[in-house]
């Protein structure tokens, strides 16, 4: 977690907006353009579209992967 807030915080000071949610205690950073972002231990980008590629990190290690959004 320590790790995941160094990340949020060196993320900050290249500009964007972060937000700790109060009922969860979760993180959440977002870049100016709105193309990047992280969320607790998870970096995606590009934000905005059907198709991400995400870094995912927990104690066991880091982990890449593609996600795929539908459509509602």
């Amino acid at each position: 977690m320590r790790k995941c807030f160094i990340l949020l915080c060196f993320l900050c000071s290249c500009g964007g907006t972060f937000r700790i949610y109060d009922d969860t205690h979760v993180g959440y950073y977002k870049s100016p353009d709105g193309q990047f972002s992280c969320r607790a231990a998870s970096c995606c980008y590009p934000y905005k579209e059907k198709m991400r590629v995400c870094i995912i990190t927990d104690m066991s290690g880091i982990m890449i992967s593609a996600k795929y959004i539908p459509e509602k």
